[in-house]
């Protein structure tokens, strides 16, 4: 996710089921690092899903505030991000993140 003056946050999910965010600034790619292996010939891919649900219509809006979401034991496992034009929730299960 991108905001106004270049700096960014990289949500990801992990093996274990726990929820990293991860900042981020234009053109640091670092936070990438733990994606850019091959497994039998296969890679990660970075992809826009600025245009798709539930991220749609949320480009521009200004980001109010985030909560995390944490199990039982206090890992963090998601974040609700509060927007001036509503709310996303994202979540991991079994170590994607989903909304």
């Amino acid at each position: 996710m991108h905001f106004e003056g270049g700096r960014g946050a990289l949500f990801s999910g992990n093996a274990d089921w726990t929820f990293d965010v991860v900042g981020t600034r234009a053109g640091d790619e670092s936070g990438l690092a733990p994606f850019q292996y091959d497994i039998d010939g296969g890679r990660w891919t970075m992809r826009d899903a600025a245009d798709e649900p539930p991220f749609a219509g949320f480009r521009g809006s200004r980001l109010e505030s985030w909560t995390s979401l944490r199990n039982e034991m206090g890992e963090q496992v998601g974040v609700d991000l509060a927007f001036d034009l509503g709310n996303i929730s994202l979540k991991v299960h079994k170590g994607e993140v989903t909304t």
